[in-house]
């Protein structure tokens, strides 16, 4: 009897083992799928998903005229999903002449363990077209905006440029990105642990939102007359650089502003430094040296000289109990032009003094 109570123990043993195992199981079952779903959905999605940023459109720039001085134009950024393309070698014999990079260079990227990766930013519609002709797998295109500037060198210091990824680098680009930037959006991929593509996974693309237009103070036609006043002027005094801001005295409006020499905004990395910068405020200069412009014009409104008069300049002026000398001692006789153009001390006062203090303040509030 002991015996035939052991044999049924031995025979159900397993089979209760295996209800506990099964009700273990279906309790960790609903842990994963019904109490903490979303949480290790998430953290699926999130271990699976590569984003891919994508530029919004950049907001253009015009003048205080609307003229148009910075739109963007279609371009197109090819990438390759290298998990699809078999011989990245002759892949990229083929596209090396299109898109103007070494073979080696694109075959690198074409065998990078990765699930996407750009190939080649910016391009033309022409050169898209060429690369769609040659049928190839594993390669395609995301549409982009391309920054240009209609006026090339036109107010190029003050304008600034966008890198290739519509960011301000320099100039109004910069100071005003955050608005004429927009919002970026995203390229969607699936990709497995190993960073291989999921197959029959869709790709989305989150949408971008533009940016905002700008219109500057800036006017377009005496923006162009001042550069090429300050073009002929470069050459003929062979001055290593020359600038000039014209701005409304009543508002404060800035109506241009010029350096020379300045560069192709739409070529600007072919440029030094020292061409790029915005020399007008980011240079610095004696305050004395900037005002004397304004003591001219105010004397020449009212009169008092003209620009061929000339006047004895010495080695210092005294003024009250103040002893003033110039940068050098010129010891002759300079003409008001000479006078400008050499920033003397000494002459400047000598023609000041002749305005009436209570004229002159009126002039310079």
């Amino acid at each position: 009897m002991a015996r035939k109570r052991d044999y049924r123990a031995r025979i159900y043993l397993p089979f209760f083992l295996l209800f506990v195992a099964l009700i273990i199981l279906e309790g960790r079952l609903y842990d994963l799928q019904i109490l903490n779903h979303q949480k290790f959905f998430r953290q699926a999605s999130k271990g699976q998903t590569k984003s891919i940023k994508i530029s919004p459109k950049r907001g253009s720039i015009y003048d205080r005229n609307l003229e148009k001085l910075a739109v963007n134009i279609p371009s197109y950024s090819l990438y390759a999903r290298p998990g699809k393309i078999s011989h990245s070698k002759k892949v990229a014999g083929k596209l090396s002449p299109i898109v103007r990079m070494k073979v080696s260079s694109l075959t690198k990227k074409l065998r990078q363990k990765k699930v996407f990766v750009w190939l080649k930013r910016k391009l033309s519609l022409a050169q898209k077209k060429r690369i769609e002709a040659l049928g190839l797998k594993g390669i395609g295109f995301v549409e982009e905006s391309k920054r240009f500037y209609p006026q090339g060198e036109l107010a190029s210091s003050l304008l600034g440029f966008a890198g290739v990824d519509n960011q301000g680098l320099a100039g109004v680009e910069l100071s005003y990105n955050s608005e004429l930037q927009g919002e970026t959006g995203h390229f969607w991929i699936r990709e497995d642990a190993l960073g291989y593509e999921i197959p029959f996974a869709k790709d989305t693309l989150q949408a971008l939102v533009p940016g905002k237009n700008l219109v500057l103070t800036l006017d377009n036609v005496i923006q162009s007359m001042v550069e090429q006043e300050l073009s002929l002027t470069l050459k003929k005094t062979k001055a290593k650089s020359v600038e000039a801001l014209f701005m409304d005295p009543q508002t404060g409006e800035i109506l241009a502003l010029a350096n020379k020499p300045d560069y192709d905004l739409n070529h600007y990395s072919d440029y030094s430094p020292f061409t790029r910068k915005n020399r007008v405020v980011q240079s610095l200069y004696e305050p004395g040296s900037s005002f004397k412009s304004f003591t001219a014009s105010a004397l020449l409104q009212e009169g008092l000289t003209d620009l061929n008069e000339k006047i004895y300049c010495g080695e210092s002026v005294r003024v009250a109990n103040h002893l003033f000398h110039d940068w050098k001692n010129f010891d002759r006789d300079l003409s008001v032009t000479e006078i400008f153009e050499n920033s003397s001390n000494v002459g400047v006062i000598e023609l000041a003094s002749r305005m009436k203090k209570e004229k002159f303040h009126k002039y310079i509030r």
